[in-house]
């Protein structure tokens, strides 16, 4: 744990009170001593007693006398996915239990459960966005949201920007209750990305007092599937203003400062979609595929700048953005998009965090989209083969 973070002892003290089921396990299945040792290497002072009597009185309660029956309560009691995943985050953030806690029972469950977090557990330790601001549109929900969420457990000071002041609030209460410190400051400022002059005083706001974004995810947009003639005008060019102008917006509005700076990343959130055309989106696709070009003419202006320029091809992601698309789909559409594997919005936010870390331009989640980012125009005749037999099978219905 980084000293500079400036976390009261008995804030940890609370912080492992709470989470003392998770603490119980650490010292059954690790060493004794282990999360006192680890909390006096951080240079935390903390009365041993204490901290010993909060594990032992857990496991006297739940009878928990040895490490089969520690590990099996912790399976059995509703400790599962993400709250399993935030719990163990929590007690390592607290006491930087990291390199005591990578052993093969832990792996094992975690690999039994199709769970990916331990492999990530060592680079958010690390807290890489400790101090730095990330400025997220689109951050009110979503896949916006999630890594907004993500980057406050690595120490970032974030900038969500969204239309919708209600849901901004909300997310402004979820992103604080991810943060590590309270030193860390969230903002929100309510601006509708598809109008210049909104984005722009939008970035302008956020950088005065947050100071110059480390960070660009532009994550704002909107999809309204249906039959090309039965699609309003005005959608297809509501579509096109969010979610390319939206970007193209935002990316003019930090630029001088992050040019200034010498550094910065910026993320475009593209899709699937902008991959490859797809039967009932003739609204969304090509907006996606314009964020393509769009990054990829960027990304070798700026790089000389110090500034990484990547793009993310999310697959359907469990979001709010898809249960609406879900309600306008053609049935056509429905059976396309049906054998794709749905990724959680926290599952994307992870990859997009390794991306920006590994310096990836191209950010493909999930197999299917990372084959087809690699391979999508081999692939384009056989899937437009593959598509022409749905299409055809739901008009003989």
């Amino acid at each position: 744990m980084s000293k500079s973070i400036q976390i009261t002892s008995e804030a940890i003290i609370e912080r492992l009170k709470i989470s003392c089921q998770f603490a119980s396990v650490l010292q059954q299945i690790a060493q004794q001593q282990i999360i006192i040792d680890a909390v006096a290497a951080a240079g935390i002072t903390i009365e041993n007693l204490e901290l010993q009597q909060a594990a032992d009185n857990f496991r006297v309660q739940h009878n928990l006398t040895d490490p089969d029956a520690t590990w099996h309560w912790l399976k059995s009691n509703c400790l599962t996915g993400e709250d399993f995943e935030r719990l163990i985050y929590d007690s390592l953030v607290t006491a930087k239990l990291a390199k005591h806690l990578f052993n093969d029972r832990v792996e094992s469950w975690f690999y039994e459960h199709q769970l990916d977090y331990t492999k990530n557990l060592k680079d958010l330790l690390d807290l890489k966005y400790q101090n730095k601001h990330a400025i997220i549109t689109g951050g009110s929900s979503g896949i916006g949201k999630a890594t907004a969420k993500l980057l406050a457990r690595q120490g970032a000071n974030i900038s969500i920007i969204a239309r919708d002041r209600a849901k901004l609030i909300i997310a402004k209460q979820e992103i604080e209750a991810a943060t590590i410190s309270p030193e860390q400051k969230i903002i929100t400022v309510a601006a509708d990305v598809a109008l210049a002059t909104e984005i722009e005083a939008a970035i302008a706001t956020a950088i005065a007092i947050l100071g110059t974004p480390d960070l660009l995810i532009t994550s704002a947009g909107i999809a309204h599937p249906g039959y090309f003639l039965e699609i309003p005008l005005e959608v297809f060019e509501q579509t096109m203003a969010v979610n390319y102008f939206g970007s193209l917006y935002s990316i003019r509005a930090v630029l001088p400062a992050m040019e200034q700076q010498q550094r910065g990343n910026i993320v475009l959130i593209s899709s699937g979609a902008g991959l490859i055309g797809i039967y009932g989106y003739s609204a969304y696709c090509p907006s996606k595929f314009a964020l393509r070009g769009l990054a990829e003419s960027l990304r070798g202006e700026l790089k000389p700048k110090g500034i990484q320029v990547s793009i993310v091809y999310p697959p359907d992601t469990d979001t709010p953005q898809l249960a609406a698309e879900n309600q306008t789909k053609p049935p056509e559409t429905k059976m396309i998009t049906g054998g794709a594997k749905t990724l959680s919005a926290e599952a994307v936010a992870r990859e997009i965090i390794q991306g920006i870390e590994c310096q990836k331009f191209a950010i493909a989640p999930g197999l299917e989209i990372s084959i087809l980012n690699r391979f999508h125009s081999l692939l384009l005749p056989f899937l437009n083969w593959s598509f022409d037999r749905i299409v055809k099978r739901v008009s003989n219905r």
